[in-house]
């Protein structure tokens, strides 16, 4: 069985190399990166979260219409 998010976890490592070279070249503080990429984390997670409750909501054919996907579409967060 997959992990929820573990896709996402290849995309969190490139961005945490990505703001600690920002640091590496004077254009950040680490905190400032630090910061912007715990902010990109938190809410993948909550993306995932949402994916998670929509699959279980999916099969719920009874409550489809209180789910996740009925209630806001098809569109990821920053989009």
């Amino acid at each position: 069985m997959p992990i929820p998010g573990g896709n996402l976890a290849i995309k969190d490592a490139n961005e945490f190399v990505a703001k600690i070279v920002t640091v590496q070249k004077g254009e950040q503080s680490l905190e400032e990166a630090v910061n912007e990429y715990d902010k990109g984390v938190v809410a993948r997670g909550q993306e995932v979260a949402t994916s998670k409750a929509q699959t279980m909501a999916f099969h719920d054919y009874t409550n489809f219409e209180n789910s996740a996907l009925f209630k806001m579409g098809i569109k990821p967060a920053g989009s």
